[in-house]
């Protein structure tokens, strides 16, 4: 007679032993939900979710960046094949973070060739191709991400634009630009690939009224730039320039009253030159502040005594002196 007992003990065995992996698996998701958030990466990818888990690396500090990569590896052999194209995609971010774009590009190609319909691979692979100045390959990249995503996104037009401008087609780049105002009209990343094609345009006319027309929007858009917390040297001296040319001083003197503070500001910093000195002297003679403009001019000629431009002043300020007693 066949004794049962040995056999429904292992039956048993297996079924505790299964039970308890199942509940192991309940209690440590897969990477998408368990390991990627011990490496503090955060969901928030610009470019459209690969699934509703898809994290990047967000806020590792580079130091940690060989430890994110050497744990994605890892997972990457522990993981069913369904989970790969995200591991790979996850990879090129850390190896693009760290500097290595050959990598990078490698490892997102790996993703797409297990997922091609991926968005954010293609936007990524979209941007280093723009980076390396290959335009035609980035338009095609990022039109292809462009359309898989669901809704329009403005970063994605932002870059595509860009490439359009570099190809020398202001029209499609602005046509871009424009449906990204539409979409998010405070993006700031709108605001100075704007003002590139309208200085580009102004160089290009010689109509008087176009030129007018471009001169008040280039002021308006270094104004936003200004507002936005830009201090460049280059946009706060056009911006000044184009503030002396275009507004009142009594009208606009609030505005006055910025500029004054910003290049004022710029002119105690080791970044000034002849230019900014300029503009801030420019300013206060525009306002018919002489004894400041006096002040800033000496300083003007202790740091700079040979430039021609503040000889050019020196000798402006001594007829508004003279006019003015």
């Amino acid at each position: 007679m066949i004794n049962f007992k040995p056999i429904a003990n292992l039956l048993l065995l297996l079924c505790l032993a299964f039970l308890d992996t199942k509940n192991a698996e309940a209690s440590n998701p897969p990477l998408r939900l368990r390991s990627l958030n011990s490496l503090k990466l955060s969901q928030n990818y610009p470019w459209g979710p690969l699934s509703s888990n898809v994290t990047t690396i967000n806020s590792s500090p580079r130091s940690a960046l060989s430890a994110v990569l050497e744990e994605l590896e890892n997972e990457k052999l522990f993981l069913s094949r369904g989970y790969h194209d995200e591991i790979y995609f996850l990879i090129a971010v850390v190896e693009e973070k760290k500097g290595r774009k050959n990598s990078a590009v490698k490892a997102y190609e790996q993703s797409l060739a297990r997922r091609a319909n991926n968005p954010s691979a293609l936007a990524r692979l979209g941007l280093i191709a723009k980076q390396s100045k290959d335009y035609d390959k980035s338009i095609n990249l990022l039109n292809e991400a462009r359309w898989l995503l669901k809704s329009p996104n403005p970063e994605l037009l932002i870059a595509l634009s860009g490439c359009f401008s570099a190809k020398n087609l202001p029209q499609k780049a602005e046509k871009l630009l424009q449906e990204a105002g539409v979409i998010n009209p405070n993006h700031s990343s709108i605001v100075k690939p704007m003002l590139d094609l309208r200085l580009s345009k102004l160089k290009k006319t010689g109509d008087k009224n176009e030129k007018l027309v471009l001169e008040k929007e280039i002021f308006q858009y270094l104004g936003q730039l200004i507002d936005a917390g830009n201090r460049d040297k280059k946009y706060l001296n056009m911006y000044a320039d184009y503030n002396l040319k275009l507004s009142d001083p009594l009208v606009d003197s609030v505005r006055f009253d910025t500029v004054e503070k910003l290049l004022s500001d710029l002119n105690q910093s080791s970044k000034a030159d002849v230019s900014t000195f300029e503009s801030h002297i420019l300013t206060l003679l525009k306002r018919r502040k002489l004894n400041e403009a006096s002040k800033i001019m000496g300083i003007a000629k202790e740091k700079f005594p040979s430039s021609p431009t503040i000889i050019d002043l020196t000798n402006q300020l001594k007829i508004e002196l003279g006019g003015f007693g």
